[in-house]
């Protein structure tokens, strides 16, 4: 039987009659952003900064994804390649495995996080043992991601609207309650946190979806027009959601959104825009999950990682800002390696990728990443920043190395 097309060109370059405009693919980027999650960070966050503190880290956290994203949505766009394609050139044709497993695995864990975040609240509602309704929901949400991209833009343009509608109903719901926007802004938090933690977790919680973005704005035929969609919704969605958790946070003194809906009345509700919302970004993270993998495999991959997700659900969840910290020492790493080979070492120019000699491992962009993480990790600072800084100074300094003094590695 021949096999289907490959209609989000993971696999291959997209060529000039391929292209299309980022109309429909916005809807996807905003429901990427759009995630429940993300509320969830800002919560914990809003509990550990002052207001304006918190204004602070989520604008330079801000201004970090858009020139990190930017960056990578030009080099995609005017390459046609995808993440993982753009990652043969400085990884290798082997070496980019590296890169399709940890992006495909992060992608998993989301959606681990996404599955507790729906059985959750529903567990609340029933009292359906939540191992059941991990079981079920993950199950279903596997399913879905059969469909594959058509399904994402339907999904997308019923949950948006919808999941504007709730924030906004939340946040209206916890400024009457304290009597108004001027005694919201009179309440007094305890700072016992810091800027860098803050800028540090704004970045984590949606770097990995960012960098993501390249799967879809390789269709655009249009530089601007990518960067315009990329400003559009990195600066809408993300600040959307960080100024509702941060406001229930405010007003009612917890950060975990679901207290704050459960206490709100608002849980049945919840429950049914919640479901469009989970299942939209675990369909788009199973979709996205190990995209080198062709069919028929592909789709047994997707089977294989819904039941994983499902099975580490209450783990990942119950340890959110460990997940976040090591999505701070890995994902940006790569980007950033994937900057500097484009721009610095090939100076904005790639050949065709068919017709290119690709190392079958680059070890220089495996040690860099590495290092970067180790940075991150044990030095002070904004990890994610330091992740990316030297990772790209490890990896343009070795590889200017390699080719003067011809060392083979």
């Amino acid at each position: 039987m021949e096999e289907p097309m490959d209609e989000d060109f993971t696999q291959k370059l997209l060529y000039t009659n391929d292209k299309k405009d980022l109309g429909s693919i916005s809807i996807i980027l905003l429901g990427f952003t759009l995630f429940l999650a993300s509320m969830l960070s800002a919560g914990a966050l809003g509990i550990e900064l002052e207001f304006k503190d918190f204004i602070i880290s989520v604008i330079v956290g801000n201004i970090i994804l858009y020139i990190y994203t930017s960056l990578l949505v030009y080099i995609s766009s005017h390459t046609g390649l995808t993440i993982y394609l753009l990652s043969k050139y400085s990884f290798g044709e082997k070496g980019s495995y590296l890169v399709s497993i940890l992006l495909g695995t992060i992608q998993v864990g989301w959606f681990s996080v996404g599955v507790a975040m729906f059985a959750i609240p529903l567990e609340k509602i029933t009292g359906i043992p939540i191992i059941t309704l991990i079981m079920i929901s993950g199950m279903l949400m596997t399913i879905i991601s059969y469909y594959r991209m058509k399904s994402l833009i339907i999904l997308g343009i019923i949950l948006i609207p919808l999941f504007v509608i709730l924030g906004l109903w939340s946040v209206g719901i916890s400024i009457y309650d304290v009597g108004g926007i001027s005694n919201l802004l009179q309440i007094e938090l305890k700072s016992i946190g810091n800027i860098s933690n803050g800028i540090s977790l704004c970045i984590a919680t949606f770097i990995s979806a960012t960098m993501l973005f390249t799967d879809f704005t390789c269709y655009s035929n249009n530089k601007k027009t990518s960067l315009r969609h990329v400003i559009t919704t990195v600066l809408i969605s993300i600040a959307l959601m960080f100024f509702f958790g941060m406001i229930d946070t405010m007003a009612i003194g917890k950060f975990n959104i679901f207290e704050i809906i459960f206490l709100q009345s608002l849980m049945v509700l919840v429950i049914i825009l919640l479901g469009f919302n989970i299942w939209f970004i675990n369909s788009n993270n199973l979709e996205r999950a190990f995209l080198k993998i062709r069919k028929p495999l592909k789709n047994k991959f997707v089977i294989v990682n819904g039941v994983m997700g499902t099975l580490f659900t209450i783990v990942l969840y119950e340890n959110f800002l460990g997940w976040l910290t090591f999505l701070n020492v890995s994902i940006p790493n790569i980007g950033a390696i994937i900057i500097a080979d484009y721009f610095i070492i090939n100076k904005s120019k790639y050949t065709k990728l068919q017709e290119t000699s690709l190392e079958k491992v680059n070890v220089i962009a495996i040690i860099s990443c590495g290092a970067g993480g180790l940075m991150a990790y044990f030095l002070d600072g904004i990890a994610p920043i330091n992740a990316m800084v030297f990772s790209a100074i490890f990896y343009t300094v070795l590889t200017k190395m390699k080719s003067k003094y011809a060392i083979n590695l």
